[in-house]
């Protein structure tokens, strides 16, 4: 599953147009991981994510995350 199929499955369920810059990061963060999964689930014929792609993708969610404590 490419990441512009994951967005466009969920851009359903997110309206981004008057949403802030956290929720915006909140949601690529999340759907970054999504896309990683999915690539994962796919197997290692439709090229799995490396573990540096999970740090990174797991690393922009913490740090989304983090935006909502300030």
């Amino acid at each position: 599953m490419s990441m512009e199929e994951v967005s466009s499955e969920f851009a359903g369920l997110v309206e981004l147009s008057g949403a802030g810059e956290k929720t915006i990061n909140m949601y690529h963060a999340l759907c970054n991981l999504v896309h990683l999964n999915c690539c994962e689930e796919e197997g290692i014929g439709c090229a799995m994510p490396t573990p540096e792609q999970w740090t990174d993708a797991f690393n922009s969610a913490k740090k989304a995350l983090d935006a909502w404590e300030e």
